[in-house]
């Protein structure tokens, strides 16, 4: 289930033009002016004379001859269909295009245009790894399943209701986030779960603990409401999707969110017998320096990037420990392309994070806060530690306090007041429950093996 963007051929034909008072006309241009055309191959010859009588357009497609003498073209940037007279006057001859990107004339004479449809999401059925066996509605027949009330999903269950399934609905807590509720039916809290498709996409990029079962219903729109009385906004919004769908800000962030999934498991890459990675003598030199457990690392190497040392995340970090270049810079370590410059440079920073936090602190929770740190920010883990004490758990704890305070700065309501904002707290908590799930498997492993020298305890 992805976020669907539509295209739709509208006819324009008999379509008013829009007078100059109702929508602000653009003021009349200023004298033409007269330039010569590059030679360009197959459009122009060289030393072409080109009139320029308007310019600053925002993002043109076209233009097209009107039957009236007039010409016509897009503007996606400004989301509209622009209009040039005989005598250069410019009006708007059709405004609210939505992302309309080309005109033409169809065989009968009428003016069409692409445009693209608004974006749809559907409402998407959760349920626990490998445990749900659904297949359809009919399968949400004497089951548990979690909405929130008043909500498009909780009205499309009570209309399954209804028609005779007997499905059996709850409500969830107010302010419960939808990737809490996502998280609860991991853990066996919630039976079944119904929550928007595109945070269930976003989960799934990371997460392999519930599954995606089928959609109810058909997708719905998916749009950006202002009030009536902010038409500015409105214009300023449509600008903004107009420029920037499909450009490099929407793909980046559109990869960030929905695209390939992280590898949290323990992989074979290129691994010999008795060994964790291929690189576990450069983190083993490496540990003993920063006073690391080194198969901890390794641990955070296969979470971070599956030990594929030509990592590289959307954001610009790369290598085995995913290190931002600049990052590594103000470590004063160059050329983190290099295995072993990486290594040494998530090192450096994880130790660094490390120190950030109260020596006095138990060993293994010091260090689960620095893992969390490295993963969502050294901020964002005090914001969970100063709610924590506000909601009387263990502020120096991070299993079962400071975890459960890292989600809740999902939640508005808490993310608000907290001094660094909104946090995707799953993430962390997820990212060090991987960690030491793994770690504690190879000191299974290897327990013979001291974890570092100086008779540093072996498990954190």
């Amino acid at each position: 289930m992805k976020i669907a963007v539509g295209i739709v051929c509208v006819c324009l034909a008999g379509a008013p033009p829009v007078s100059g008072q109702a929508r602000g006309q653009v003021p009349p241009p200023p004298p033409a002016t007269e330039t010569v055309a590059p030679d360009i191959p197959g459009v122009v010859k060289g030393g072409t004379k080109v009139i320029v009588i308007k310019d600053d357009f925002q993002g043109t497609e076209g233009p097209i001859a009107l039957p009236d003498g007039t010409v016509a073209f897009t503007e996606g940037g400004a989301n509209r269909i622009t209009r040039i007279d005989k005598d250069g006057k410019v009006s708007v001859y059709l405004d609210n295009t939505n992302g309309s990107n080309a005109l033409a004339f169809d065989s009968t004479g009428r003016l069409i245009t692409v445009q693209r449809g608004p974006a749809h999401v559907q409402i998407g059925v959760v349920a626990p790894k490998g445990r749900g066996n659904l297949r359809g509605v009919g399968d949400l027949a004497g089951r548990s399943i979690r909405a929130r009330r008043g909500t498009p999903p909780w009205r499309r269950l009570e209309r399954l209701r209804d028609e005779g399934i007997p499905l059996v609905l709850e409500d969830v807590q107010e302010g419960l986030a939808p990737e809490e509720i996502i998280a609860r039916v991991a853990d066996g809290t919630f039976e079944l779960a119904v929550v928007d498709s595109h945070v269930l996409d976003i989960e799934l990029t990371w997460r392999d603990d519930v599954d995606a079962a089928f959609p109810l219903g058909d997708p719905m729109p998916l749009v950006w409401a202002v009030r009536d009385s902010n038409p500015r906004l409105l214009a300023e919004v449509n600008r903004f999707l107009g420029e920037e769908y499909r450009g490099l800000f929407y793909n980046v962030i559109y990869n960030k969110y929905f695209g390939g999934r992280r590898i949290p498991g323990h992989g074979s890459r290129g691994t010999k017998a008795g060994e964790l990675s291929p690189w576990d003598e450069i983190v083993r030199r490496q540990a003993e320096k920063y006073d690391l457990d080194w198969r901890l690392i390794v641990s955070q190497i296969y979470q971070e990037s599956g030990a594929d040392p030509e990592a590289v995340s959307f954001a610009g970090a790369v290598g085995l420990l995913q290190v931002l270049p600049r990052t590594a810079e103000q470590l004063g370590i160059t050329g983190v392309e290099d295995p072993v410059k990486n290594i040494d440079a998530g090192m450096r920073y994880l130790a660094w994070l490390r120190e950030r936090f109260e020596d006095d602190l138990p060993v293994g929770d010091r260090m689960w806060f620095a893992l969390a740190s490295y993963n969502a920010g050294h901020g964002h883990v005090q914001d969970a530690r100063q709610l924590a004490a506000d909601q009387g758990w263990d502020p120096d704890r991070w299993f079962g306090n400071v975890e459960q305070a890292m989600l809740l700065l999902s939640d508005p309501q808490h993310a608000r007041t907290a001094q660094h904002g909104y946090c995707r707290g799953s993430e962390p908590v997820e990212y060090v429950r991987e960690i030491r799930v793994r770690y504690e498997a190879y000191l299974g492993t290897m327990a013979s093996e001291p974890a570092r020298r100086g008779g540093a305890p072996s498990r954190l």
